[in-house]
């Protein structure tokens, strides 16, 4: 994209501007509401939308004029209503979520922003490092559909797992075949999809 534009760098900014726009209108006009969504906001004109958006996700047996279902709640103390995501009962599970997280958005951030400079050194070439960037962002992407669509058959742990383990050995890969010209590239591709 750069190339086609004589080099100016704010040619891949609108491009992916423009991408991101197209795909958002894609979204916006064929993805549509769920049934319990319209059924919640109970407007006429959202409940008139359930049967069409039932048919569209092929789901059968929705009737449009049904009240939302809502369970009884029984009245508890303060304390217990005040149930959030550091409350004794999650403090441990959530802290370990935001600590893996942020492990993880470090880790893909070290790779994609060093990976790039690394081959730039080794290569002298500031062009291949560009390329071996756009490789890792364009593997991160397949990578992600590629989890959302195994998550269909394979538990999501067990994938992170699976993924975790590719990427060290990608990674190491990466590493020791910098200047060999050619491995490091799948390499790369590679550590891209799985740290994603």
């Amino acid at each position: 994209v750069i190339k086609s534009f004589d080099g100016a760098w704010q040619a891949l900014f609108w491009f992916g501007a423009i991408v991101s726009l197209g795909l958002t209108i894609l979204v916006g006009l064929t993805l549509p509401e769920s049934p319990a969504y319209l059924a919640g906001r109970g407007t006429e004109a959202s409940i008139a939308r359930i049967a069409v958006t039932a048919r569209r996700m092929g789901l059968t047996g929705v009737d449009p004029s049904a009240a939302p279902h809502h369970t009884e709640t029984t009245s508890k103390s303060a304390n217990e209503e005040k149930v959030g995501v550091l409350s004794p009962r999650y403090r441990v599970r959530t802290l370990l979520i935001w600590g893996g997280y942020t492990c993880g958005i470090m880790g893909y951030y070290f790779i994609n922003s060093w990976t790039p400079q690394l081959i730039t050194t080794s290569s002298g070439s500031a062009e291949t490092g560009a390329l071996v960037a756009t490789t890792i962002s364009v593997g991160a992407i397949t990578g992600g559909v590629i989890f959302v669509l195994l998550t269909l058959r394979i538990i999501p742990t067990k994938l992170c797992w699976m993924a975790l383990g590719v990427a060290v050995v990608a990674q190491v890969t990466f590493a020791l075949t910098l200047s060999t010209g050619g491995i490091e590239y799948v390499a790369a591709v590679l550590l891209g999809m799985t740290m994603q």
